[in-house]
């Protein structure tokens, strides 16, 4: 059975634009407001604001038109087509920590005790500063934040040349942390809520994973990590596009351009135990999954063209095709 409202959505009149027939993950949510989300217009980056509709420019004259976009910690990042191109605009200056972001909220309740008013964070009059940097060969697919500690932020940029980079965010610049060697070229990057393993989708029917160690840093007077490969899974599909962990950390989930999607039981990593069902779209390709950040465990699954798949995985066979 079905668990939508009928008509009970809305529509915006929003210039999104598609600039790669396979990368659609172009719409992220606000670093500040959760009635807000951020989403890819030509050479800038708008925020619209989901209750009266009205958009803003946040980042406008980018250098290249963004093939893929990322917020959080007070963070926008969106990654270009050529020469790894990527720009960073710290969009906040409150705690970095994204109350917004249910895993940080749990691991430093703390810095949700005194926040700022959401009103007060970002000037929405005019656009924000931004940098741009080149960090690997070709197209930058995917673009994930996370943060290991109350003062950092980090990404994880999968670029076409076969390679990962780990990078640690500063205000204006980043730091290089790592940079790992993929058999494929890796289209999506997804980490656990532990902070503990990195899941990677790319041109092949495999899924990847690497795990943390944490080693010295002398120079900095605190640990790094070091990623290293744990295994790899072989799936019946074709290359993936999207990959995301549930907010417990409790299933991951990975989704490929012949319409197949898997839930894995993460208990059994790195041997990834399938889930008995998978969720197939017979009529597109699966383009970009995510799970829902409440208590409604839901995950919801984007075609290439017209449709959204939402699922509940208490249980697999409740679901709605938007």
């Amino acid at each position: 059975p079905g668990f939508i409202v009928p008509e009970s959505g809305k529509s915006f009149e929003a210039r999104l634009t598609v600039k790669h027939w396979q990368l659609r993950n172009l719409i992220t949510p606000s670093c500040h407001d959760p009635n807000e989300v951020y989403y890819v217009s030509g050479t800038a980056i708008n925020a619209l604001n989901l209750k009266n509709g009205r958009s803003n420019v946040l980042m406008n004259d980018l250098p290249f038109e963004p093939r893929c976009i990322s917020s959080g910690f007070g963070y926008v990042l969106a990654g270009g087509v050529n020469h790894g191109h990527f720009a960073l605009s710290k969009v906040r200056q409150d705690p970095i920590i994204d109350s917004f972001d249910r895993s940080s909220q749990l691991m430093f309740p703390e810095f949700n005790k005194n926040r700022i008013g959401a009103n007060s964070l970002v000037d929405h009059g005019r656009p924000h500063s931004h940098h741009s940097f080149s960090l690997g060969g070709y197209i930058n697919n995917a673009i994930t934040l996370y943060s290991t500690s109350p003062s950092e932020a980090n990404a994880i940029i999968c670029n076409n040349d076969r390679t990962l980079h780990i990078i640690r965010l500063t205000s204006e610049s980043y730091a290089p942390e790592q940079v790992i060697q993929v058999p494929v070229p890796p289209n999506h990057a997804s980490i656990s809520p532990d902070k503990k393993t990195i899941a990677i989708v790319g041109d092949s029917s495999e899924l990847y994973l690497l795990h943390a160690e944490e080693k010295p840093n002398w120079s900095r007077g605190c640990s790094s990590t070091k990623w290293t490969p744990v295994g790899a899974s072989f799936n019946d599909s074709d290359c993936g596009f999207s990959s995301a962990f549930s907010p417990s950390g409790s299933l991951l989930a990975i989704s490929s351009q012949d319409g197949l999607a898997f839930v894995y039981d993460t208990r059994y990593m790195p041997s990834l135990t399938r889930r008995p069902s998978s969720l197939t779209a017979p009529r597109g390709a699966f383009r970009c999954l995510k799970f829902s950040n409440s208590y409604l465990d839901m995950l919801a699954i984007t075609e290439q063209f017209g449709r959204v798949h939402l699922v509940d995985t208490r249980n697999f066979s409740n679901s709605s095709v938007l």
